[in-house]
């Protein structure tokens, strides 16, 4: 069995994180709002990795795309404008929750609304043309917007609820997660700003200096990701997560639930400072907070092997390159083990229990982690190349040893997945291109 070949490039991204570096370096120093400052740094990258993808990898011929440019098919106006209503109905949805739900209003959303309102007028002119043009081409020109449109008007009894479903779950995800990551990405660029100022011993200004820039990383490729959703690049939706548990233990690490959980039941932060701890023994402090840097840092090279492509509860995409390589799941690996550098909970100043309760609730976010992997791998398990990837990574990944003495950490394919994998090698001779 061989490792199968990545969804992306990872060459090709570190260009796209090279270019984003050198506009960071100039959008931190000029004046300009830090909602314009994201829009540049997300264009500095993703343009770079979708320019490249295209031209060194060609993906928009991939057969993943679902589009054959050797067969166009006649215009069909009554298709495509079914089309257009499923397109304007999903989104409108969204904005409508924006419009009317309490977590919405307020101020803390006012950087997103302010990219938000500039952007529609591109993404509708950027969606319908594409729309009408990318119809001629699809293998399966009846897509998720189609099965919408005819929920609608018809024919109903052609629609595909299954497919209705899994479109509106996909904008579901865009719909949360963008407004959130695009204000953490405006607030990362004021933070590296203050940092670039501020008054600080010389190993704590160059951490968070680096800690923060790190976060921009991690929030701008997120971002993006969100964003690129496109058939041309390969970056598409192939499939929501479709369970509830799935949804919950995602979920659940961010705002607003994360606040709640946190505060009312999973509260191991104690507000005890690393750096304070460590004061009294620089050398000590310094090379504790590397540590740190370290595993934010690879958690942000994490998301750059995405590329276009980040984004939670969806399938786009097999990665077996980066950190890929050597784990499943290393976004998740290192985040849990700089908790435990950060919050300290163990060196609570009060009593042994208040010591250990923390730790006893950091290791439950942990838990959450892990369940997070476990309803991902069982969503990619219908892809036959995750399959492929996990069992692989059984035997290769750092964490193999471990997991010949803990079973449960080894990965497992659903029967249904497993079979199909099977069947799938088996009609390819045993291997996959």
């Amino acid at each position: 069995m061989t490792r199968p070949a990545s969804a992306t490039d990872l060459r090709i991204n570190l260009v796209g994180l090279g270019c984003m570096l050198l506009a960071t370096a100039a959008v931190v120093r000029w004046p300009v709002a830090p909602e314009l400052a994201v829009v540049a740094l997300m264009v500095a990258a993703g343009l770079p990795i979708a320019l490249l993808d295209l031209l060194v990898h060609r993906v928009h011929r991939r057969p993943t795309t679902g589009l054959d440019w050797t067969a166009p098919r006649p215009r069909d106006p009554g298709r495509i404008a079914r089309k257009l209503l499923g397109a304007v109905v999903a989104p409108g949805l969204v904005l409508a929750v924006y419009a009317l739900a309490p977590e919405y209003q307020g101020s803390f959303y006012d950087r997103f609304y302010h990219f938000l309102w500039g952007w529609i007028p591109l993404a509708t002119a950027v969606g319908v043309a594409s729309i009408a043009w990318l119809d001629r081409w699809l293998v399966e020109p009846r897509d998720g917007y189609w099965h919408l449109g005819a929920a609608l008007v018809g024919p109903r009894a052609e629609a595909d609820g299954a497919r209705v479903a899994d479109l509106l779950r996909s904008w579901v995800v865009k719909g949360f997660f963008v407004p959130l990551m695009f204000v953490y990405a405006a607030d990362n660029v004021v933070d590296v700003r203050a940092d670039l100022v501020a008054h600080r011993e010389g190993f704590l200004w160059w951490y968070e200096l680096l800690f923060h820039g790190s976060f921009l990383v991690d929030v701008t490729f997120t971002t993006m990701g969100y964003l690129l959703t496109m058939r041309v690049l390969d970056t598409h939706v192939r499939s929501a997560e479709p369970t509830p548990g799935g949804w919950i233990v995602a979920l659940v690490c961010y705002q607003p639930f994360f606040s709640l959980v946190a505060r009312q039941y999973v509260h191991y932060d104690n507000g005890f400072s690393w750096a304070t701890w460590l004061a009294p023994a620089p050398g000590l402090r310094a090379a504790w907070g590397s540590v740190i840097l370290v595993l934010v840092m690879a958690f942000a090279f994490s998301t750059v092997t995405f590329g276009c492509r980040f984004s939670n509860l969806t399938h786009r995409g097999v990665l077996t390159n980066g950190l890929y390589r050597y784990c499943r799941h290393p976004a998740y690996v290192v985040k849990c083990a700089s908790f435990w550098l950060i919050f300290v909970p163990f060196l609570r100043g009060t009593t042994l229990y208040d010591a250990v309760r923390d730790c006893v609730w950091l290791s439950f976010l942990c838990l959450v982690y892990w369940l997070r992997a476990r309803t991902e791998e069982r969503h990619l398990s219908r892809d036959p190349v995750y399959v492929q990837y996990a069992l692989w990574m059984n035997e290769h990944s750092v964490f193999a040893p471990l997991g010949r003495w803990l079973p449960f950490l080894r990965y497992r394919p659903p029967v249904a997945a497993g079979l199909a994998f099977a069947a799938d090698s088996e009609q390819n001779g045993g291997r996959r291109r």
